[in-house]
């Protein structure tokens, strides 16, 4: 790992450890906004059903629930959760875990430590690896798909769609970046998204796109806010809502946001773009 890996891995460990510092009304409500994820990912992707898939790792598996839901959906005979955050796999022990399904923590963000660790609580193999919402954070993707790669080569994946002309134009933006408030290395467009995949070496089996639900694009607030900021808010937020129904959805993506990406693809590292 060189000195730069080293800096952002850093930055990354100090961010995760005050994003999983929450309050249980807040944990709560991310485990509801992570089923409404995993919902989108089955419903909109048939054929995970198809693949009859057995195990699965879930990458940056937060507090548990994501791999939860998903692993009783699709059946599986055991899943496997690793996060860096100790708050976070704390929860998913004491909530989730049992036979079928384990959660272990990883001591660093360097990925050759995190295989080994990987590899000795699956025994080797999966027949499929989550990486929902996690390769925006990650500064080499295609060095970590092929140390994934050789635990499974087929991967399901989210990643949020955040470019956007409204966005774009209304907020101060910094990529590529450790500066961002939510952790993100890059953002995407809703063009990008597609590149960005198969420049890391995955070929989509099946793959899609969503508009965030309105619960997700506008959380709760931490701080109250003013009088003034809270009418801003509404009045885009009801301008969204109206124009998703009116809009195409890529193009409604595109213009006014937030969105999010979904994919199951086969990784071949021989397929890795150079751009």
């Amino acid at each position: 790992m060189n000195r730069d890996d080293k800096t952002v891995n850093k930055s990354q460990e100090e961010f995760y450890r005050s994003w999983s510092d929450k309050s249980a009304d807040r944990i709560a409500y991310d485990n509801e906004a992570a089923v409404r994820k995993i919902d989108v990912i089955l419903e909109g992707l048939p054929v995970i059903s198809d693949l009859k898939l057995e195990t699965a790792i879930d990458f940056g598996c937060g507090y548990g629930k994501p791999l939860q839901n998903f692993s009783e959906r699709a059946g599986l005979k055991k899943a496997y959760g690793f996060d860096f955050s100790e708050s976070a796999v704390k929860h998913a022990v004491s909530n989730y875990s049992n036979e079928q399904l384990q959660f272990q923590r990883l001591e660093s963000l360097d990925i050759d430590e995190n295989l080994e660790v990987m590899r000795a609580a699956t025994e080797g193999r999966v027949d499929c690896i989550l990486l929902i919402d996690l390769l925006e954070h990650v500064p080499d993707c295609k060095k970590l798909m092929i140390k994934l790669s050789e635990l499974s080569d087929l991967f399901i994946i989210k990643l949020p769609i955040e470019a956007n002309l409204l966005d774009n134009y209304s907020r101060t933006k910094e990529y590529p970046s450790t500066k961002q408030a939510n952790g993100h290395l890059r953002e995407f467009n809703v063009q990008t998204v597609y590149y960005f995949i198969r420049a890391i070496g995955l070929t989509p089996l099946a793959e899609g796109t969503h508009i965030y639900d309105f619960r997700d694009s506008y959380p709760p607030l931490a701080q109250k806010l003013s009088l003034r900021s809270t009418l801003i808010r509404y009045a885009i937020k009801s301008f969204r809502m109206i124009a998703s129904r009116i809009v195409p959805k890529k193009v409604y993506i595109a213009l006014f946001g937030p969105g999010s990406y979904y994919c199951v693809a086969t990784f071949n590292r021989e397929h890795i773009l150079n751009p």
